[in-house]
């Protein structure tokens, strides 16, 4: 059963890991400029014509897609990627490295928009990235936490913290109450 639920586990961390990168992708590769580097990538890889023949038909349905979805949400999704990944890495440690480690995607994300308001980055500052950014990050943070308590409280590890901290709780009352 513990090779069951961990298999589940390592599922449920690779697809908040790879699937946001693979839709970012999709929204790169489908509908933004082909000057791009990723697109000397693909040609280099002798799948340029290919690309190009998906771009086209795929075209049709630009118009229909928010603004946010085509500039704001890749760059969200490989930030919640990141942050996913080290949060779940660094989760086991202390507060402090956890924040540290989980914060670098928000920090790059941030600072690269930053450094595109002053002109030190190439791009164009966009207030709704920032968003992007920073709502990625507390999602992928709260989901990596949400998840932890809920595997702990699968093996039955945060059943067994709750009654020592009852206990200890109901031993520091008598205590306090008997002095």
């Amino acid at each position: 059963m513990r090779n069951l639920s961990r298999k589940w586990s390592n599922v449920f961390v690779l697809g908040n890991v790879i699937f946001p990168i693979i839709v970012g992708g999709f929204i790169y590769i489908a509908w933004r400029k082909d000057t791009l580097l990723v697109f000397s990538w693909l040609r280099y890889l002798g799948l340029g014509s290919f690309i190009f023949s998906f771009r086209a038909y795929l075209l049709s349905f630009y118009e229909y897609l928010p603004r946010f979805v085509l500039y704001c949400l890749p760059d969200g999704l490989w930030v919640y990627s990141l942050t996913f990944f080290m949060g779940w890495l660094w989760n086991s440690c202390s507060k402090l490295a956890f924040l540290f480690w989980a914060s670098i995607g928000l920090v790059l994300g941030v600072g690269g928009e930053v450094g595109q308001l002053f002109g030190m980055v190439q791009g164009y500052f966009d207030f709704y990235d920032l968003l992007a950014y920073i709502l990625a990050a507390i999602l992928a943070i709260f989901i990596v936490k949400r998840h932890t308590f809920a595997a702990r409280l699968w093996r039955g590890d945060a059943k067994k913290k709750e009654a020592e901290n009852s206990c200890i709780n109901k031993q520091e009352n008598s205590i306090s109450e008997g002095s």
